[in-house]
């Protein structure tokens, strides 16, 4: 009887243990998730992390936010503190893809982060198409990843990647679809294929009546 009372009170203390390490996590996701003040929110997320290990934000905002800084960064120049930054934002957020490998947002960051560090028009790819892989409703990772292979002059790459969306334009991206079109529409009126733009326009003027 006394072993029956002992096991009881050590699961009544884990499982108190638990509700209180779970909801200080929850407490300190959602503070993160409502500051405006970046630093802060990363502090929170740190601290979720701490009260409930498999909240693991941490490494994926830390990234996010030094790769906001490297793009805010206009002097745009290859410098030792620049490349620095790059790689510690490199390896947080391939310490945030060992954790949430299934996160497609990781994958957008990191295609950013390599792309301020001048990597290769391959590896920026990579990485923009796994997170669309993963998502392909992110009409404004498409929409910028398009826009890159445009500045690289893989014009037919980046048409190819606006086609991907169709039939994920429904009422609710409608918005956002309506830019995504006229950005494509103007796009293939120079280096698609002319009898396309009419089917464009089309859509344009079907989801502009939802």
């Amino acid at each position: 009887i006394c072993k029956t009372i002992w096991l009881y009170r050590v699961l009544n203390t884990l499982v108190i243990m638990l509700i209180v390490t779970f909801g200080l996590s929850f407490y300190y996701t959602f503070r993160a998730a409502n500051t405006e003040n970046q630093q802060q929110a990363l502090e929170y997320d740190r601290l979720s992390g701490l009260f409930f290990p498999l909240v693991e934000r941490y490494e994926f905002f830390s990234a996010q936010n030094i790769s906001t800084l490297l793009q805010q960064d206009k002097r745009k120049t290859e410098t030792l503190k620049r490349r620095q930054v790059a790689n510690l934002a490199l390896s947080r957020i391939d310490t945030a893809v060992s954790k949430m490998s299934a996160n497609a947002e990781i994958y957008h960051t990191k295609a950013e982060i390599i792309q301020e560090m001048q990597g290769s028009i391959s590896t920026v790819s990579k990485f923009y198409e796994k997170s669309l892989l993963l998502d392909p409703y992110q009409l404004m990772v498409r929409d910028e990843y398009a826009r890159y292979l445009i500045i690289n002059k893989q014009y037919k790459k980046a048409l190819s990647v606006l086609w991907g969306a169709w039939g994920l334009l429904n009422n609710e991206f409608y918005q956002n679809g309506v830019m995504f079109l006229n950005f494509q529409l103007r796009l293939n009126k120079v280096y698609g294929k002319p009898e396309d733009n009419l089917i464009i326009l089309n859509e344009i003027q079907r989801l502009s009546k939802l």
